[in-house]
């Protein structure tokens, strides 16, 4: 009876092996291509308006963009600077096949946390979402305009407390400092 165990276990676990085998390997949706726009590395300068997140004032920074997970996902890491000093940030970017939509969640080194949707529409992304900081929650949004060359891009955000009356954020522009080749 022992031998009949481990002969059908034996089998199990071939027969297992031969399924997953024959299993076609997930590729990332094809839609996760037009994110390409964003990779490689950025400059980029500034002006943050008076929000709930502070004062405002001029930051620059520079950004570096690449495929992750198998290409299922773009990294966004950032090293900014201004006069409140340096404001180091990740974020992780992919696409909802379910919901036909971006998704973005972002972290940075003073304990900010940042996630929402994005669409595409020609060259202008547009977001919402919601951003914390400080144990208060604020809505985002805005737009991320490319040029036509793809060599830069302006960013703009607004924020707001409850969804009423929105205040603008900052104005962003980015610039390509070295192409990366197509995926």
């Amino acid at each position: 009876m022992k031998q009949m165990s481990l002969l059908f276990s034996l089998l199990l676990v071939c027969l297992s092996t031969i399924a997953i085998a024959q299993t076609p390997v997930p590729t990332p949706d094809p839609e996760l291509k037009k994110m390409q726009a964003f990779s490689g590395d950025w400059t980029y300068e500034g002006e943050a308006k008076p929000t709930p997140f502070g004062p405002g004032g001029k930051f620059s920074g520079e950004q570096h963009c690449e495929w992750i997970l198998n290409g299922f996902a773009l990294q966004l890491s950032a090293v900014e600077k201004s006069a409140n000093g340096t404001v180091r940030s990740l974020e992780i970017d992919t696409y909802d096949p379910a919901n036909k939509n971006f998704l973005f969640n972002g972290y940075d080194d003073g304990g900010g946390r940042y996630w929402g949707v994005v669409t595409l529409s020609g060259n202008t992304w547009t977001y919402e979402g919601k951003s914390v900081l400080a144990d208060k929650q604020y809505l985002l949004r805005g737009t991320e305009a490319f040029t036509a060359d793809g060599m830069s891009y302006t960013l703009k955000a607004e924020f707001s407390v409850d969804g009423k009356p929105w205040v603008p954020g900052f104005e962003t522009t980015f610039h390509k400092t070295k192409p990366v080749a197509k995926r």
